[in-house]
């Protein structure tokens, strides 16, 4: 029996598609155990530039700002759980290239990932700043993996997942042009 990692149908995890692209992430298989390939599954699971750090963040900014500025975290909180479904999509892809998916990156030695990787931010500007730049990294991660990682079916993952990191980035552009922008108060 051929094992795929299960695709999803239009928003049907997340009705609010304004936090995600419309392209379905189609049901695929994978060539088989590739180290490259687990390691960066686990890099993107675990490491403290990985999805599981996007979701601490979110989470946290999302009630820091709730009382203050709620739709910066109405926003935060729709993004975190695209970010949920790209950390389960990882974890079911680590899993069927033979790792363990739990929350831990194996390169450079295993290591857990923990709280510590999160950089917690109080001040609106810098944490939109942040959650931007982190945007951007994960894009820059995502691409170079696409780019060299050996299975087609990994890589078409990683395109899918980086179409909906490029609207997150758009988004909190946006946020910050909003609320912190030339001539703004927060």
């Amino acid at each position: 029996m051929k094992q795929t990692i299960n695709g999803m149908g239009e928003h049907k995890w997340n009705s609010n598609c304004r936090f995600q692209t419309r392209r379905r992430i189609r049901p695929c298989g994978f060539r088989g155990p590739s180290p490259v390939c687990v390691q960066a599954m686990l890099e993107n699971i675990g490491s403290c530039h990985s999805e599981m750090t996007a979701i601490a963040l979110y989470l946290y900014d999302s009630v820091l700002t709730r009382e203050r500025w709620p739709k910066i975290a109405e926003y935060f909180h729709h993004i975190m759980i695209v970010e949920m479904r790209h950390l389960e999509l990882f974890c079911q892809a680590a899993q069927l290239l033979g790792a363990d998916p739990r929350l831990w990156s194996n390169a450079g030695g295993a290591s857990y990932w923990n709280a510590s990787c999160c950089s917690y931010r109080k001040d609106l500007p810098a944490l939109l700043n942040a959650a931007a730049a982190g945007e951007s990294q994960t894009i820059a991660q995502y691409r170079r993996q696409a780019e060299q990682l050996p299975d087609p079916n990994i890589c078409e993952l990683l395109k899918r997942i980086l179409l909906d990191e490029e609207k997150h980035l758009v988004i909190f552009r946006r946020l910050y042009q909003e609320y912190c922008g030339p001539g703004r108060q927060n």
